[in-house]
């Protein structure tokens, strides 16, 4: 799988779903990671289980956020960022670990 052109992979975490948040752990470390509604929904939309060889961009993602809550192309400059953000963060947490 590739997120913006870059191979990963992805962290295997123990998955709660409460209220549109995941509570993830991860069962080496024990670690624990708390996702807000939307990385909790972007994150879903990368690990789908169908989901395996694609290419995934930041674009994408913003289409699916923009149709989900209805948000006007103006406001969309906004949601990239924070998509960007969120992305960025997946790698800082070792949610996504890159593969070179």
């Amino acid at each position: 799988m590739k997120i913006n052109g870059i191979e990963i992979s992805i962290q295997k975490m123990e998955i709660k779903e409460v209220d549109e948040t995941l509570i993830m752990c991860d069962p080496i470390s024990k670690n624990v990671i708390v996702l807000n509604k939307t990385a909790s929904f972007i994150w879903n939309i990368i690990a789908e289980p169908k989901r395996t060889n694609d290419n995934i961009n930041t674009c994408d993602i913003v289409d699916k956020i923009s149709q989900k809550y209805n948000i006007s192309k103006i406001d969309q400059t906004k949601i990239h960022d924070d998509v960007e953000e969120i992305f960025k963060n997946f790698f800082d947490v070792g949610l996504f670990q890159p593969i070179y």
